[in-house]
């Protein structure tokens, strides 16, 4: 999955959860300060964000977002986050 596709997820999410714009929403924005994400909507975003893109993140995940504060370093973790998952799973499942 690449970052281009997790930053659709996140802007729409972040849309849909805080009545923003989406064209309004950029890279650079506070999530906090600018968007009004709170702890409750992160973890609504999150769960949003996972539906949006068909895939869930590791356990733990949640200490990389800890100290996130602009929606492009939420895309860029994410995206990791979501690499990461998906690395996982490779080597869960069997060779065929």
């Amino acid at each position: 999955m690449t970052s281009h596709v997790v930053r659709i997820a996140v802007v729409e999410a972040i849309a849909e959860l805080t009545g923003c714009s989406s064209e309004r929403i950029l890279d650079t924005d506070k999530l906090a300060e600018d968007l009004g994400v709170d702890s409750m909507v992160a973890v609504n975003l999150v769960v949003a964000i996972e539906d949006r893109v068909g895939s869930r993140l590791p356990d733990g995940y949640e200490s990389a977002l800890v100290d996130v504060r602009t929606v492009g370093i939420l895309v860029d973790r994410l995206a990791s986050a979501f690499a990461a998952a998906r690395d996982a799973q490779d080597r869960v499942r069997p060779a065929r």
